[in-house]
């Protein structure tokens, strides 16, 4: 997913639901200093989609991005993954149709990474198949897992690392925020304890309009939000295992409501 403004692109992005759009924070930066937070979103059959930059978080370089409307409603989102040393990845974003996708594998699993800004953050070490140099456009794209045939999202790209050889080039290593960590990092996500707060204040539907099967889904769906809830304050439930799982009962809500 490309986002844009005033016809100009400030990198790539994906969905993590059909109401958040997942960025690296330097891609909206000026937008955001500039108190200029709305934006376009295009991909998933779909251009010039309104959304608005809601949070920018400078020292992990995250940064979420909000759908006005129900653009994306019904679009699926890939699930979340881990990965290992030696699995496979890709990049479906590219920053123009004249730009080379980018794949490769995976040097290093989930490791402690100590980003440009010198916040330490959970990311994975990539090594990419092809050496353009500059790999910049491509920063707040998606990773995807490639196993037995199915792809998984993993992380977020962020950073790339400099040829310590040639000061004025970059190597063909890349780091990329793990998909849990980008959760983590968001009170939003650790706090969604109403299923109706997902939707966002102006997409939800009254319960009153939606079938029963729709409130049967929201009604199991808030069950299994305050079991997270519990869980995490407990400290029997993992907060990005926490984070994930409430991404999909998300999905699966909205699904439902709008069928």
């Amino acid at each position: 997913m490309t986002i844009e403004q005033d016809s100009r692109i400030l990198g790539g992005g994906f969905l993590l639901s059909p109401a958040y759009v997942l960025t690296a924070a330097h891609c909206v930066r000026e937008a955001w200093a500039a108190d200029r937070p709305d934006v376009q979103l295009a991909g998933a059959g779909r251009s010039a989609v309104p959304a608005q930059v809601i949070e920018v978080l400078p020292e992990p370089d995250l940064a979420l991005v909000e759908v006005a409307g129900l653009d994306f409603a019904g679009v699926g989102v890939p699930d979340t993954d881990r990965c290992q040393k030696d699995d496979l990845w890709s990049a479906p974003y590219r920053p123009s149709d004249g730009d080379a996708l980018l794949y490769g594998f995976v040097e290093n699993g989930e490791m402690d990474f100590q980003a440009a800004s010198g916040a330490l953050i959970r990311a994975l070490q990539l090594r990419a198949n092809s050496s353009f140099g500059d790999y910049s456009g491509y920063s707040g794209g998606p990773v995807e897992r490639h196993a037995s045939g199915s792809r998984t999202l993993v992380g977020l790209l962020i950073e790339q690392y400099p040829d310590r050889h040639s000061p004025d080039r970059a190597a063909p290593v890349l780091f990329a925020a793990t998909i849990q960590e980008a959760l983590r990092q968001f009170t939003r996500f650790r706090d969604l304890l109403q299923v109706a707060t997902l939707f966002g204040e102006t997409a939800a539907p009254e319960r009153s309009v939606l079938s029963d099967a729709a409130k049967l889904t929201m009604a199991k769906a808030d069950q299994v939000l305050e079991y997270l809830r519990d869980g995490v304050q407990a400290g029997t439930v993992d907060i990005a295992v926490s984070c994930q799982m409430q991404v999909k009962v998300l999905n699966r809500v909205i699904e439902e409501a709008f069928e």
